[in-house]
């Protein structure tokens, strides 16, 4: 039977002196420690990741998605080679 998840912490980074917490083994900063914005922050990841079980926001995007996202938005070059049309940057999307 798994282990319950705990409530994640507020903590201090003793090294930098900022306010961090730890979800799914992924490290939050914060901002600076005991200020009253890292404690908004806190409250707000906190939130977060109760209602969707996770910390990733809608404005982070996965690798795979972002390159999808650009490799869509470029426009197609013509190869000097062959004179047809190459993919854009030069990869290959696979």
């Amino acid at each position: 039977m798994p282990r319950p998840k705990s409530q994640p912490k507020y903590q201090l980074h003793k090294a930098r002196g900022l306010a961090i917490t730890r979800i799914d083994g992924r490290t939050i900063y914060l901002g600076k420690y005991d200020t009253p914005a890292s404690y908004q922050k806190f409250a707000q990841v906190l939130s977060d990741w109760q209602l969707t079980g996770s910390t990733v926001t809608k404005d982070q995007l996965p690798v795979k998605n972002l390159l999808l996202a650009y490799h869509s938005a470029r426009e197609p070059t013509i190869s000097s080679k062959n004179r047809r049309l190459a993919p854009a940057g030069g990869f290959r999307v696979s």
